[in-house]
């Protein structure tokens, strides 16, 4: 995973390839997946796959991250504050993503302050 995210600094920022991976390894630290850093993507769980693409969309600072139905990806014991909680943990600011789900999806949302739009 760790070339899987670090790919997306070396491309985009023109780091070097120890740099972006060092970064890549900081962000998995922050969540605790340090574990994960040398799994490639089809060995990771549902949860952490989730967690590596948060951190992809986090590296190319000051643009809007729209995640679209995670509930489709994460098992049915999340919900939003483990979403809320991943982006505190990673510093990414709550002004920058959109999430975009089904209405039928609205259990999960049910608890914290969302603007939800039918």
């Amino acid at each position: 995973m760790l070339e899987n995210i670090s790919l997306i600094s070396s491309v985009h920022k023109g780091l070097s390839r120890k740099e972006s991976q060092d970064k890549a390894y900081k962000a998995l630290s922050l969540l605790g997946l340090e574990n994960i850093a040398s799994l490639r993507y089809n060995e990771c769980s549902a949860k952490e796959r989730f967690c590596v693409q948060l951190i992809r969309a986090d590296t190319i600072k000051d643009t809007t991250i729209i995640i679209e139905q995670p509930f489709a990806l994460l098992s049915q014991e999340e919900d939003l504050g483990f979403v809320i909680k991943l982006l505190t943990q990673l510093n990414i600011s709550l002004q920058r993503v959109y999430i975009i789900d089904l209405v039928h999806q609205e259990n999960y949302y049910k608890e914290h302050q969302c603007l939800i739009e039918k």
